[in-house]
């Protein structure tokens, strides 16, 4: 195939380029001169003649390039993909490319001009900026030296397709990763507005997005963890969101980040009690209840919990938190109150609306969380009892709309607040025989059976 006839077909080549002969040399070189597989690549010497004249291809009608010319846009728009194939099935041709001064050279003047073009407004000028980007990416998988030259010579232009169309973007960041994978430094200085304009395009469908926030995520403490303070809260927000799913995916998250996150939900958790009355219109909150999610979540794995278990001031602030919340919502018709019957809700409100608030779920997810605490702790399982919480935490267990699963949390929480503490059951059981409310639940959390 290729092999067979490649010098044919190169000197038939050069004669349509001296021809300008745009849609013959397209189609001659989509059907000689692009690889579909690794076997098909070109070889040695004969791979150097077709990459320089590929690249003499895109040279030449660079000067023409701005006319936009279908047909041209289209010659170099099959030139990089040949220029990408060839990247992508071969080492040895991914380094051969990049270290051609052409080839970049030329790379780096199309894109400066694809970049200052409205290319949604025209298809062939946005299929060559895309063929063009994936050449670019190609080069950095797993080449170091070829790395570093992408982002020697495409830094700005590969930071501009950032923020563009999803499947631009995503093969930008795709760069981007590969280039931290191989020296992170270079990137120092374009970590916030990386995340940032991720983060802005967090609902397009950009796969890349997610693997780059978990490669700063794996790696706090190197880079994420100085930067931090200054980072936008939409990109907390997201970085929070990531970080629930990976905990959730089993993955490793270093103890340290995890403290950090238990730290921060202590420095800013009283800013959900602003919520009680009316919704307040800060992302402090919401910083908050995603801090509560994923500790809520990481603290009933057991890889994690010790990590949080040992962090007295977390459930001393927890515990103290649930006291405050419940007893706010005791003194009136507020968001904080247990809603145990729609009927109960107030004129001209709807369910709708409580899961809307920023506080919904959010007491059941700290009882939860104080369950998980107290598993086989005898520190804290002390606690409770001393901060006098127990009684909080049993006039909780009434359905409420405004908590789903509230009563599972509870009974949770209390089978592992008596596990193996007499203290604890001997509490309960004291409630038990005061108050028939209590038998069921009792029972519930196997109470009956110490």
């Amino acid at each position: 195939k290729m092999t067979s006839k490649s010098a044919h077909d190169l000197y038939q080549l050069q004669n349509m380029l001296s021809n300008d002969d745009y849609f013959k040399l397209t189609e001659q070189i989509e059907e000689s001169f692009t690889p579909k597989t690794a076997d098909e690549c070109p070889k040695d010497d004969r791979a150097k003649e077709i990459i320089s004249f590929i690249c003499s291809v895109l040279e030449k009608y660079l000067v023409k390039f701005s006319d936009l010319h279908d047909d041209l846009l289209t010659l170099s728009t099959q030139c990089y993909k040949a220029l990408r194939n060839m990247s992508a099935f071969s080492f040895d041709l991914q380094t051969q490319i990049a270290c051609n001064s052409t080839s970049f050279q030329t790379a780096v003047k199309m894109l400066d001009f694809i970049q200052t073009q409205q290319v949604s407004q025209n298809d062939n000028l946005r299929k060559c900026y895309l063929s063009l980007m994936q050449f670019i990416g190609n080069n950095t998988v797993q080449n170091p030296k070829a790395q570093s030259l992408v982002w020697k010579n495409f830094e700005k232009q590969i930071l501009h397709c950032l923020n563009s169309t999803p499947e631009l973007s995503n093969v930008a960041a795709m760069i981007i990763y590969n280039v931290l994978l191989g020296d992170a430094t270079k990137i120092d200085n374009h970590v916030t507005y990386i995340l940032k304009t991720l983060e802005t395009n967090s609902t397009k469908d950009i796969p890349y997005i997610e693997i780059i926030y978990e490669y700063y995520i794996m790696n706090w403490e190197k880079q994420l963890s100085k930067l931090y303070i200054n980072l936008p809260s939409s990109v907390k927000l997201l970085i929070f969101e990531i970080t629930k799913n990976m905990i959730q995916d089993e993955r490793n998250l270093s103890a340290t980040y995890l403290q950090f996150l238990a730290n921060e939900f202590k420095l800013k958790s009283d800013s959900i009690l602003k919520t009680v009355s009316s919704y307040v219109e800060s992302i402090e909150p919401q910083e908050v209840v995603s801090l509560l999610n994923i500790l809520a979540s990481a603290s009933g794995k057991e890889s994690y919990r010790s990590c949080f278990q040992d962090d007295k001031s977390l459930f001393i602030n927890c515990a103290f938190l649930l006291r405050a919340m419940h007893s706010m919502g005791k003194e009136g018709d507020n968001n904080f109150s247990s809603i145990q019957r729609l009927a109960d809700l107030a004129p001209g409100r709807t369910d709708v609306e409580i899961e809307a608030h920023i506080a919904y779920g959010f007491k059941g997810q700290l009882i939860r969380l104080l369950g998980n605490l107290m598993y086989k702790n005898q520190v804290n399982q002390k606690l409770i009892r001393e901060i006098d919480c127990v009684g909080v935490l049993l006039d909780c267990c009434n359905m409420d709309a405004r908590n789903p699963l509230i009563m599972q949390w509870v009974i949770l929480a209390i089978r592992n607040m008596c596990e193996d503490c007499p203290e604890n059951q001997a509490i309960i059981l004291e409630m038990r025989k005061e108050s028939s409310k209590f038998t069921n639940l009792c029972e519930q959390a196997g109470i009956v059976n110490f």
